[in-house]
């Protein structure tokens, strides 16, 4: 494969950017939930994300042992390339928060594993640019659809 030697050097000097190897410091993830919609299941997950630091930072990837994938989604608009893969490249301005609500921008757990189907919390790992990243743990919430 060709990598053109700015296209390298670009991307390599973005891992080493200034305030960005502990990012998780500045990132708080709260208010998460995890509600199980569909048959067959798939999980919704709505979370508000907070950036405390001075330093602007990125998510770039969110995982899940209960996902096989995770992809973004928004509640009333058509799923296009750049939503779902929102949670890949995912600025999060210095002191700023960011809402994932119901009825908005969300994840979305597909083809799950059967043995989280029962699960009461699911863990979610999100990672940022520079290498950091953090763990949270989202209440399951079982909707009448799903059971």
């Amino acid at each position: 494969m060709l990598v053109w030697p700015g296209v390298a050097a670009a991307a390599q000097s973005l891992e080493n950017l200034p305030g960005q190897e502990d990012a998780q410091k500045d990132i708080l993830i709260k208010d998460a939930s995890f509600a199980l919609v569909g048959n067959p299941p798939a999980g919704v997950i709505y979370f508000t994300i907070q950036n405390t630091g001075d330093a602007a930072h990125l998510v770039t990837n969110v995982t899940s042992p209960a996902c096989a994938r995770l992809i973004g989604h928004h509640s009333d608009q058509e799923s296009t390339p750049g939503t779902i893969n929102l949670f890949h490249n995912l600025s999060l301005p210095a002191h700023s928060s960011l809402v994932f609500p119901v009825g908005g921008y969300h994840l979305v757990c597909l083809d799950m594993p059967e043995k989280f189907l029962s699960a009461q919390n699911i863990s979610l790992t999100f990672s940022f640019l520079g290498g950091s990243s953090k763990t949270i743990v989202a209440p399951v919430a079982k909707s009448a659809a799903s059971q």
